[in-house]
């Protein structure tokens, strides 16, 4: 999910995280890849926990393109669809 900052990306994945799981019974998983705003990782792993997703993190440090890769390989072998 990318937009403008205070845009409502991480509310707005925390609401498809739950209703995915609720209204599909999917497992879901969220990787939380903000490099500028670390409380938007903690909020991430707040709401996401709270919607029952897995979240996949690594604080603010290093690349975005990492922390999407570390995302993919956790949910490996759980037969997840990505989007």
């Amino acid at each position: 999910m990318s937009g403008l900052q205070g845009s409502g990306k991480t509310t707005a994945t925390a609401k498809l995280a739950k209703y995915l799981a609720k209204e599909h019974g999917s497992s879901v998983a969220v990787a939380a890849c903000d490099l500028q705003r670390p409380a938007a990782v903690e909020q991430l792993i707040k709401v996401g926990g709270q919607a029952g997703a897995e979240v996949y993190e690594q604080g603010t440090k290093g690349k975005s393109s990492r922390r999407r890769q570390v995302g993919a390989e956790g949910s490996e072998g759980q037969r997840l669809r990505t989007c």
